[in-house]
């Protein structure tokens, strides 16, 4: 009976939208979903380079101005240099907040139309959540300590890229790292990409295999707009297990609070117990298996609620 009601819950149809014209609707070509499911990313992208272009604007007339009241013999190239990346953590920030708008309209535009997710949990165990961001977190930095270990050279252009970022070093980007990021992120990747990509799959291989491939698809995209291959490595592990929180669960509210623990566990926490952590196989071992570990026991309780039918209580 619990894996018949599972069953059901993983095959709920994609809404039509509203107003009929169903059969019309029918012979669309399935095709744009692709499309549909690329454009986030590319959005995501466009609104990146906009928000540099406008701060590095704002810097270039901030500094004119300055030469302009006899300060330009200070301002060298080093000092140009300087000056750029002070401006990063900003240009960071502002991404994440303008992300929170612009994508957050489109998805609840598309949900009027569409149903994104399979009917949820309505006794969410919330609890479970817990485990889950404590697991990411020590995955992701296992993955961390791997590229230390193994890939060097990975690793040390990774550290510079969050040192020029500012992770966690200011309060503007623990703002945008911990509050900011997980919103807009989750609306770009577990919300658009994931069901775009899923209404897209579903004709080749069903609703199971559809959502598989879409949660691929849109943890590579999660990857992929973190910039740096480590990072985008352990971005995509978590973008996974952020989809199937999404899809289990039926919302983005869960993911998101996942995604709210796994970076405030790293602004906060893991960033000042793991600073004396020797970087070493064992230790790497040991992180990743205790992550592992408690992705397991978070979502146990996960599916022994959808199993159990606790979303008709």
């Amino acid at each position: 009976m619990g894996e018949e009601v599972v069953k059901q819950q993983e095959q709920a149809p994609l809404r039509e939208p509203e107003g009929g014209g169903g059969q019309e609707r029918k012979r669309r070509p399935w095709k744009r979903f692709l499309l549909l499911a690329i454009l986030p990313a590319l959005a995501h992208a466009c609104l990146q380079v906009l928000v540099g272009i406008g701060i590095m604007v704002k810097l270039s007339v901030d500094i004119a101005l300055a030469h302009g009241q006899g300060q330009g013999p200070e301002l060298g190239a080093h000092a140009l240099d300087a000056a750029y990346q002070a401006a990063v953590p900003t240009a960071v920030f502002w991404l994440h907040l303008l992300s929170i708008p612009v994508f957050g309209l489109w998805l609840r535009s598309a949900a009027k139309k569409w149903q994104f997710y399979p009917p949820g949990i309505r006794r969410k165990p919330w609890a479970a959540i817990l485990p889950l961001g404590l697991g990411m977190s020590l995955l992701a930095h296992g993955m961390v300590m791997a590229g230390a270990v193994f890939a060097p050279k990975m690793y040390d252009d990774y550290v510079k890229m969050m040192e020029s970022a500012g992770f966690g070093q200011s309060a503007i980007s623990i703002i945008a790292a911990v509050l900011l990021a997980p919103i807009g992120e989750e609306i770009v990747c577990r919300g658009l990409t994931l069901h775009y990509g899923r209404m897209f799959f579903i004709p080749f291989w069903g609703e199971r295999g559809g959502f598989w491939a879409a949660n691929v698809l849109q943890a590579l995209v999660f990857g992929l707009i973190h910039g740096d291959v480590l990072q985008g490595v352990y971005a995509f592990v978590l973008g996974m297990v952020l989809g199937l929180v999404a899809q289990y669960m039926g919302g983005l509210g869960p993911a998101i609070f996942a995604h709210f623990l796994v970076n405030g566990l790293s602004v906060f926490v893991f960033s000042i117990w793991f600073v004396d952590l020797p970087d070493s196989p064992a230790n790497m071992a040991i992180l990743l298996a205790l992550g592992a570990l408690l992705l397991w026991a978070g979502f146990w309780p996960i599916r022994r609620v959808r199993a159990e039918g606790w979303e008709q209580a």
